[in-house]
């Protein structure tokens, strides 16, 4: 090989540090936007918001169940 085709060496060990440098500020961002949507979660559930809308789950008659049933449109284990 000649001295232009030479691969660089590189330095392993100032590469580990730079990728763990990056490492830790992405884990302080990541911990930061976690504190913030649990403040947000907080604020959501405090202000009586969180389930609005959802309403009381429908009850299903034992006729539409029969109905269900008998369409094969009821969900199993299994399935």
């Amino acid at each position: 090989m000649t001295e232009e085709n030479k691969p660089k060496p590189i330095d392993l060990v100032r590469a580990a540090n730079e990728a763990a440098q990056r490492l830790e500020a992405a884990n302080a961002r990541t911990a930061e936007l976690m504190e913030e949507q649990a403040a947000l979660n907080l604020a959501t559930t405090l202000d009586g918001k969180a389930d609005a809308g959802a309403g009381a789950p429908k009850e299903e008659s034992d006729e539409d169940y029969a109905k269900k049933v008998m369409a094969n449109d009821v969900e199993t284990k299994d399935q």
